[in-house]
């Protein structure tokens, strides 16, 4: 379960009960702060967190740097990121300058979160108005005009919702600059003759922005008419603390799934006495958690995203000229779907 995906919408049907009777109190202490606040509805646990992804840039260094740009500096904001992937096509030293997944919490809402954290309304929808939001889709128009051409096309599985053009043009070393969670770069390169060529950063920054960016947890929820719940605490416990569950995600090679802990002592113990098998990147995405927000829990967590879509989408295709006027569509696809569900 994603809390923002589909938590609310659980608790509310009485399918899942708060893990907070079973989890330890020393487990409930050790979750990063942010991480626990959004495991979190109306003051309980109801995920106990597991697979941590946060939306990160990264870089093909071969094509980088065949390009002429200097393969070892990430660019600094978006003006850059763009001015980088353009001179890439430009060069020849690959077809696309850049890419991005076209969901929009994995796209729009990290994008926006880089200039600004402040844009959700006060019931916790997303605000596809605000003045970031806007800015974030012309950044992604940018963006698209130097990707490759089925950047906007569905996924092939789970509903179109993964294995996404963006990560088959970044494995094929057709893209040079790449905005997605840890774990798709970390995927996709280990299939590339050479994965040490993967070079991992913050998103830019935009300027006079927040400087944020956006990450969830995928974790487990604990169904209400379930049985042995004291052993599924003891399961989830020993699973998420298992240090060879993270070896194999961190440095498994091509089996690595780029996925991190979710506990302060974990990244305190390696911070203190770094483990032979660990990346540089991990403590890289680590440190991005400060500067992090988690999407609002609502039961239009995913749904908001869906509905407004098609709309946003008009003006990246050029379907529509004004940008705000596509994100109004969007906001007012949203509010229809609120106001016909009470």
């Amino acid at each position: 379960m994603t809390p923002f995906v589909e938590m609310q919408a659980l608790i509310e049907a009485g399918v899942i009960e708060p893990w907070d009777d079973y989890m330890p109190q020393e487990v409930k202490d050790d979750l990063i702060p942010s991480i626990k606040e959004e495991a979190m509805f109306d003051g309980k646990i109801y995920n106990w967190p597991f697979l941590l992804d946060v939306v990160i840039q990264g870089w093909n260094k071969e094509i980088v740097e065949k390009a002429g740009l200097d393969p070892t500096k990430p660019p600094a904001n978006w003006d850059e990121y763009l001015a980088n992937a353009r001179k890439v096509v430009e060069s020849g030293a690959a077809p696309f300058g850049c890419t991005f997944d076209a969901h929009g919490w994995r796209s729009l809402v990290p994008i926006t979160h880089s200039i600004s954290t402040d844009v959700y309304t006060e019931e916790g929808l997303f605000d596809f108005t605000s003045d970031a939001a806007v800015q974030a889709l012309e950044i992604m128009k940018q963006m698209m005009e130097l990707a490759n051409p089925n950047v906007l096309d569905p996924g092939t599985s789970d509903g179109g919702v993964n294995d996404t053009p963006d990560e088959g043009a970044f494995a094929a070393q057709q893209v040079a600059y790449y905005v997605k969670y840890q774990n798709a770069h970390i995927r996709m390169a280990a299939t590339w003759p050479d994965p040490s060529q993967l070079q991992l950063a913050a998103l830019p920054q935009a300027e006079g922005g927040a400087g944020a960016t956006v990450f969830w947890n995928t974790g487990a929820a604990l169904f209400t008419y379930g049985q042995n719940k004291e052993l599924a605490a003891e399961y989830m416990k020993a699973l998420t603390y298992s240090e060879d569950v993270f070896k194999e995600s961190i440095a498994g090679g091509t089996a690595a799934s780029g996925q991190l802990p979710v506990y302060t002592s974990m990244w305190e113990k390696w911070k203190q006495n770094r483990l032979e098998w660990m990346a540089d990147w991990a403590f890289l995405v680590g440190d991005q958690l400060p500067m992090s927000k988690a999407i609002r829990t609502t039961k239009y967590g995913v749904t908001q995203f869906n509905l407004g879509q098609p709309h946003w989408e008009k003006y990246l295709k050029g379907e529509e000229s004004d940008p705000r006027k596509a994100m109004q569509a969007a906001m007012d696809a949203v509010m229809a779907e609120v106001q016909k569900s009470g």
